[in-house]
């Protein structure tokens, strides 16, 4: 199978289905972007579609995901305005005969209308690591050599990387 984009655990959802999470801390009238890696997988003849909602407004729709044979995941990146503080992200599976898809790294962002989409951009899809120091994989970035995740906790990792002006996992 297809190498997991981020560490070592995926969410999967076979057939038919809804995967969701309720959101909070948001800023109405200010755009987000929910970013996922997704794969299906390669077996057994049937077709899935997802569809990304965010309070209950389709924002997404990815048909007939196939499996991703080139040794990654695929990456989206969905812009959205949120209307309110809070709302609940939902991805719902369609599918037709055995089929199923997984998820990782999803995360939502603050962004503005034409900043570049980068997936991962402050590598915290990881979320909050055991150590720091070298990991295996880091969603949405390929590594050679020794890679890895610092706090940037003023010196308190492997530099004085100063203050994180994002997330701050």
């Amino acid at each position: 199978g297809t190498p997991i984009a981020d560490r070592t655990r995926v969410a999967f959802v076979q057939g038919s289905a809804n995967l969701s999470q309720d959101i909070a801390g948001l800023t109405a009238g200010q755009q987000y972007w929910v970013q996922f890696f997704y794969d299906a997988r390669n077996c057994c003849g049937g077709t899935i579609d997802i569809v990304t909602k965010f309070a209950d407004t389709e924002l997404d729709r990815i048909n007939n995901v196939r499996p991703a044979l080139l040794n990654s995941y695929y990456a989206r990146s969905v812009p959205f305005v949120s209307t309110s503080d809070s709302g609940t992200l939902t991805f719902t599976t369609i599918a037709s005969g055995d089929a199923t898809v997984d998820f990782d790294g999803v995360t939502i962002v603050e962004r503005d209308t034409n900043n570049v989409v980068v997936i991962n951009p402050s590598f915290e899809a990881s979320g909050t690591l055991p150590a720091l120091g070298p990991i295996a994989s880091v969603a949405g970035w390929t590594g050679l050599g020794t890679i890895g995740v610092d706090a940037a906790a003023g010196g308190a990792g492997f530099a004085d990387n100063g203050t994180i002006p994002d997330q701050d996992l």
